[in-house]
């Protein structure tokens, strides 16, 4: 994976805002578990590209490029449209997070 891909992959976390369509939804545990899995898996997307960019180790970039490519065809997507289900994951976690914090006050 050359650096434009580990820049992609970086920044998408950073561009992320919260959504608040899923305030408006009734999600079963299922769902909340699923989305809290998958934020998760991103965030160890997240947290190995933003390594690599910062200690630039050899062979990093290929074995980052492998396990994701890896990961996304085991889901049956593209690494593309992985990098896209990250973006909702992420932003529908970060509205749960949110909407459970204001229901506590």
């Amino acid at each position: 994976m050359n650096l434009r891909l580990l820049t992609i992959y970086a920044a998408f976390w950073g561009s992320l805002c919260p959504s608040t369509a899923i305030a408006k939804e009734e999600l079963s545990m299922q769902e909340i578990l699923s989305i809290a899995k998958m934020t998760g898996a991103c965030g160890i997307l997240q947290a190995q590209s933003a390594f690599q960019v910062n200690t630039k180790l050899e062979g990093g970039d290929k074995f980052i490029e492998r396990f994701w490519s890896t990961e996304a065809a085991r889901l049956g997507k593209p690494p593309d449209q992985y990098i896209k289900d990250c973006q909702a994951s992420i932003a529908a976690y970060e509205s749960m997070w949110k909407l459970a914090g204001e229901k506590e006050k």
